[in-house]
């Protein structure tokens, strides 16, 4: 195995020695690739990505519930991660959203920013009128993905449920 890398190493030295003579490189390679490694670090360092660096650790689903503005009290999120920044468009979001049972919205929803959102229990109905009827009705495992600008909603539980969601603005947008 040596042997061969020893071999390897040689032919990669004479074929960029003779791509050098020839001018098909104009740098020599540590320098080129100490340019490139310079590069990375600087579009790393521009990227506008804060959310905190979180391993795996246990949720408290008991604790850490909030009623989002402008909605009904008995729908509850739990921040997971964050560095949203609505008013300059920028960063993201995960939560998980829970409603009580009945509880309903009575208009639709629309925001600046993408949207996912994974129904991982109970039932979800999209649609419902201002008195919560009708609409049509989603079993978990549901899924969404809605860009910005779009309405959505009202939506309402007969039985619960709990949704994992995933809020974001669209950096390569604005480059």
């Amino acid at each position: 195995m040596r042997h061969t890398e020893c071999n390897n190493q040689n032919v990669m030295s004479l074929l960029l020695r003779f791509l050098l003579d020839k001018g098909v490189l104009r740098h020599r390679p540590e320098e080129a690739m100490c340019e490139h490694i310079e590069s990375f670090r600087r579009e790393e360092d521009s990227m506008p990505m804060h959310k905190p660096h979180l391993e795996f650790h246990r949720l408290d689903l008991d604790k850490g519930w909030a009623t989002p503005e402008g909605y009904p009290s008995g729908i509850q999120q739990k921040i997971l991660a964050s560095d949203i920044d609505e008013r300059r468009k920028t960063g993201s979001r995960s939560r998980l959203l829970r409603f009580e049972p009945g509880v309903y919205t009575t208009a639709p929803f629309v925001h600046d920013h993408w949207e996912e959102v994974y129904l991982l229990s109970g039932d979800l109905t999209v649609g419902n009128d201002a008195q919560g009827q009708g609409g049509e009705s989603f079993q978990a495992p549901t899924y969404a993905c809605r860009p910005p600008d779009v309405y959505h909603g009202p939506f309402k539980s007969e039985h619960g449920c709990m949704l994992f969601e995933i809020h974001y603005y669209d950096e390569s947008a604005k480059q």
